[in-house]
């Protein structure tokens, strides 16, 4: 169980950083002010949790067994299924929105990249709040914070309206900035 609790809090400390992420990020594209140390700063702390979470989340899975039973029950286990499929699609997608910027400031692959490059990017995000929105309460409940399920129906109601609106925020302003800088 201890390694449970080590596990949700680099969870909700990734999440925090996550947040903090995206809000800069928004941020800087809304305002094009960019400051690439303060990126690579936030960027670096949630990698760092987030490799760390991994890494026990799949020696959990893997190593403990914990967990491994959701194709018994899909229906009571359709938080795990969400978490382990945005994970994986997070995963695939994480290397092109590493590079996105990069390849938008070269015109790398033309209109066309481009257009797929900002599909990812939405699919990225979409897997990014899912991830988060699975996951945030269950986090809670392992560190034994939340106690009861009307508790965590409201606090699961808060970080999902949260997500929905990061992730629609994200969208509108990244893919509108992204647009203009290949215009640029």
């Amino acid at each position: 169980m201890k390694v449970k609790k080590i596990n949700a809090v680099l969870g909700l400390l990734a999440i925090g950083l996550l947040f903090t992420h995206v809000i800069y990020e928004i941020y800087s594209y809304f305002t094009f002010y960019y400051n690439p140390k303060v990126t690579v700063i936030i960027a670096y702390g949630f990698v760092t949790c987030m490799m760390l979470h991994a890494v026990i989340s799949m020696t959990m899975l893997g190593v403990i067994h914990d967990g491994n039973t959701i194709e018994k029950y899909p229906k009571e286990n359709i938080r795990t299924i969400l978490q382990r499929a945005s994970v994986g699609g997070l995963l695939l997608l994480l290397p092109f929105h590493i590079k996105t910027g990069d390849w938008i400031a070269k015109k790398f692959g033309g209109f066309s990249f481009l257009v797929v490059l900002i599909i990812l990017g939405v699919l990225f995000w979409a897997f990014t709040f899912i991830h988060v929105g699975a996951s945030f309460t269950r986090a809670l409940i392992t560190l034994g914070i939340i106690k009861t399920s009307k508790t965590q129906k409201i606090l699961d109601w808060i970080i999902w309206v949260i997500c929905g609106i990061l992730f629609l925020l994200s969208v509108f302003i990244i893919i509108k900035t992204q647009i203009a800088l290949f215009y640029m």
